[in-house]
Order: structure tokens, then C-alpha cells, then sequence
């Protein structure tokens, strides 16, 4: 943005609100430790806790669909109280679709997602993660 005089105003990254009660920067916040730069790719790794009817259903087959299909690395898993849990590590845009289109995974019915921003962490791929500590990369 342009000042009176030519100089070039700097404006601050605004807060808001994403629908997944998280609150996030929009633009580069460099003490940001979830957040780094690959080449000129920014990547970074949230954690999903979702709630509902998403287990025996084939969540998370679904789930592992979307991941692939968004270039996402990570892995998604059941937990013992009901709910799936997932990591995901991309770039901050792609990560806010892909949950967004977790929503549509047939025959899961979602009550509450709750996304947590976590340091970094890398993947080779997107897999499921089953009970007995065995992965799934088969799709």
C-alpha cells in the first residue's frame, strides 16, 4: 500500500478466527516455530482431534483419499475413547482445505474438530496407523 509521499506503508498481520475455532495470522510471522520454509514452499503440522461417528466407518480410508489427493504427508489414526486422530504436515492453505473437506467423507457423521498447531514434523507419506502399531500404506 501506497502512502502520500510515495513511501510504502507496512501493515501487520491481522488475527482471526478460522471456522475451526483456531486462531491464525495471515502473512509470515518469523517467532513462529510451527512453520518453515521449504525452498519457497511454508509447511507446517497441525494436530486433528474429530469427534463424532468416525470410527468403523471408513473414515479414515477416506480420510487417507483426501490426504493423497492434497499432496498432504502424515498419518491418522483411532483412539481408544472414540475419536480419530490425525497429523498432518503441508502447506498452511492445502492443510485449511483438507480439513474442510473432511466434512464429506461419507457415512462419518463429525461433531467437533479441534486443530492444534505442532512443531514440525516430516512424513514420507500419508498412512493410517492401526491399533496394534502396524501402518497402512495401501490404499
Amino acid at each position: 500500500m501506497k502512502k502520500p509521499g510515495g513511501s510504502t506503508a507496512i501493515t501487520q498481520p491481522v488475527p482471526h478466527q478460522t471456522k475451526h475455532s483456531q486462531t491464525r495470522y495471515d502473512g509470515f510471522n518469523e517467532h513462529e516455530t510451527t512453520t518453515r520454509s521449504v525452498g519457497d514452499l511454508r509447511v507446517k503440522t497441525v494436530e486433528i482431534l474429530i469427534t463424532g461417528r468416525v470410527q468403523r466407518v471408513g473414515f479414515r480410508a477416506c480420510v487417507r483419499r483426501i490426504a493423497t489427493d492434497l499432496h498432504v504427508a502424515g498419518t491418522v489414526m483411532n483412539l481408544s475413547d472414540g475419536r480419530v486422530q490425525i497429523f498432518a504436515t503441508s502447506d498452511p492453505m492445502i492443510l485449511e482445505k483438507f480439513i474442510s473437506m473432511l466434512y464429506g467423507c461419507p457415512r462419518a457423521i463429525i461433531r467437533d474438530l479441534r486443530t492444534t498447531d505442532t512443531p514440525l514434523r516430516t512424513f514420507d507419506e500419508f498412512s493410517i496407523i492401526r491399533h496394534e502399531g502396524r501402518i497402512s500404506t495401501s490404499l
